[in-house]
């Protein structure tokens, strides 16, 4: 399910999120470059390496949680 918690990767010690995922997409990176939390430095197992591509923006993503406390109906744009 898009949007879960689990498709995020957190420290094992502090709790933070260190990888946030959309699908198999990641839009936000918070590790070191030597793969560790930038906030207690607790080492994660990654292989291989995380590409720059990441960064490209190439969708929005907004939880249905806003679009509801704004109080609209959601409008789908046509393809």
């Amino acid at each position: 399910m898009s949007g879960h918690e689990y498709e995020n990767t957190y420290c094992p010690r502090c709790g933070r999120p260190l990888i946030r995922r959309i699908g198999f997409d990641i839009v936000e990176l918070n590790l070191t470059e030597d793969m560790r939390c930038p906030y207690g430095g607790y080492k994660i197992n990654i292989a291989g390496k995380i590409h720059p591509t990441y960064k490209i923006d190439h969708f929005v993503y907004i939880p249905l949680e806003t679009l509801r406390s704004v109080g609209k109906p959601l409008k789908l744009a046509k393809l």
